[in-house]
C-alpha cells in the first residue's frame, strides 16, 4: 500500500533548525529525517479491501524549550518550532475527516484528542482501519448516530463489488 503524509505550516526553530520527525507503521520505522511537505512510503500489508487495523505514529523528535520564543514584554509566543498534519492518503484516497480519530500525545503525557498540531514534543497516533469505507461508515454513525444500518450497507457494497469484479 502506498501512503503519503502531507504537512503544512512548517516553522523552524529559533536557530533555523527544521523539525525532525519519525514515522512508524505498526512500530516499524518508515521515515526518520527532517520534515518535508510530503512524506511518501510503502507498506506491505494485505490489500486495502481486507479488514485490518494498523497503528500510524508521527513523532516530533527535536523540539526543545529554546525553540519557543516568548516576548518579555507581553508574554506572547513570538516564534516556535511547529507544524501541522494536513492529510494522509492511502493508495491515493484521502483520510480527510478520519484524521480526527487520532490523538496527539505530548511527551509530558497530556493527550489531545483529534489534534493535528505538532507544538509540544510528542507524537500523533492514529489507528488506521481498513477498508476505509467501513471506517468512514462506522465513524459517521458513531458521531451522528443516524445510520444504524451502516454495517448492512457495507456488506451490500462488498457484495456489489464482488459481482462487478467477476464481470
Amino acid at each position: 500500500m502506498k501512503i503519503q503524509i502531507t504537512f503544512r505550516d512548517i516553522n523552524p526553530g529559533h536557530d533555523g533548525r527544521s523539525p525532525l520527525i519519525e514515522v512508524t507503521w505498526n512500530n516499524k520505522k518508515m521515515f526518520h529525517d527532517k520534515i518535508d511537505m510530503t512524506i511518501p512510503f510503502e507498506v506491505m500489508e494485505q490489500d486495502d479491501c481486507h479488514q485490518f487495523e494498523a497503528l500510524l505514529e508521527i513523532r516530533f523528535l527535536n523540539k526543545t524549550p529554546r525553540d519557543t520564543v516568548v516576548s518579555e514584554e507581553t508574554g506572547d509566543i513570538i516564534g516556535d518550532m511547529n507544524f501541522t498534519l494536513q492529510d494522509i492518503c492511502i493508495n491515493g484516497e484521502s483520510l480527510s475527516e478520519l484524521l480526527w480519530d487520532g490523538e496527539y500525545v505530548a511527551d509530558d503525557g497530556t493527550v489531545y484528542p483529534g489534534c493535528l498540531f505538532f507544538g509540544p514534543p510528542g507524537r500523533y497516533r492514529c489507528k488506521i482501519q481498513m477498508p476505509l469505507l467501513r471506517w468512514r461508515l462506522e465513524r459517521n454513525h458513531r458521531i451522528n448516530n443516524n445510520d444504524p444500518d451502516w454495517q448492512r450497507d457495507y456488506e451490500l457494497y462488498q457484495q456489489a463489488c464482488a459481482i462487478l469484479a467477476r464481470k
